[in-house]
């Protein structure tokens, strides 16, 4: 059976790719933390600083909003306040209500998010690959090299087949706004529930990763992650499409430093 983490991290992954998952949520990630990737899940090993790479960040002015529900039967319904539920009682504030009938959905929501990424991909790729040749960098690693910080992250892991979870706003607003990052929630009601996140402030939720990979399946170019990014705030692609696309080696090498999709 599948865990909790797992159903998590792969949800997030299918739905937001090339972006993966941060487990634990509440765990501040950072550019330049450099670790494995086991079933999605980013594992901790060291940071560049530790290795002795350098950085500088770029960030995009714009923000944008992030929100998913697993496909399988998922249901959410907005409940205005002093609407009427289908007992015909009236909702004290406004509500927003989440069904699951799968064990292995997710609702997933981020407002506010901001981007920003290590600005020359292919300046650290060329590190990356001497620190590799020197067998001081191993082949498994990954690098974060692009961040989503959120200013509000409110999620749902269902725990079984007939779960729900039910979030009510905290202010006085007539319907909630997952895309308002200042409204407060709290959690009315749950059933079967695995995991719910209501609210947090401030969260690295979601990242973007680089890894020496096989020429075999990729080719020897540095892919910047923008070529999977259909479904981005324009303004994000615009950043990424601005990563340099540049060989980080010659055609004899049989691996290259890219981007994870």
């Amino acid at each position: 059976m599948a865990s909790i983490v797992d159903i998590y991290a792969g949800e997030v992954h299918r739905n937001l790719k090339p972006l993966y998952a941060n487990w634990d949520p509440g765990r501040q990630a950072r550019l330049g933390d450099v670790g494995i990737l086991k079933d999605d899940v980013f594992i901790h090993v060291t940071s560049l600083d530790n290795l002795g790479v350098s950085f500088n960040t770029r960030d995009d002015p714009a923000s944008d909003h992030k929100f998913f529900i697993s496909q399988n039967g998922s249901k959410v319904t907005s409940h205005a306040k002093g609407s009427l539920d289908a007992n015909g009682i009236a909702f004290v504030n406004a509500a927003l209500e989440v069904e699951f009938t799968s064990d292995k959905a997710v609702m997933f929501n981020a407002a506010d998010c901001s981007y920003s990424m290590i600005d020359d991909k292919n300046k650290l790729g060329q590190e990356v690959m001497d620190l590799y040749k020197n067998k001081k960098w191993k082949k498994k690693w990954v690098v974060i090299t692009d961040l989503i910080t959120s200013g509000s992250t409110t999620l749902a892991i269902s725990g079984g087949s007939t779960s729900s979870i039910v979030f009510q706003a905290t202010g006085n607003v007539q319907q909630i706004d997952l895309a308002d990052a200042s409204l407060g929630l709290s959690v009315a009601k749950s059933q079967q529930i695995g995991y719910q996140l209501v609210a947090s402030h401030g969260l690295t939720p979601l990242f973007g990763l680089c890894k020496i990979q096989s020429n075999f399946w990729y080719g020897n170019q540095f892919e910047p992650m923008h070529k999977a990014l259909a479904m981005f705030d324009a303004s994000i692609a615009t950043t990424l499409v601005d990563s340099p696309s540049t060989r980080t080696k010659g055609d004899e090498d049989p691996v290259h430093f890219g981007q994870m999709s």
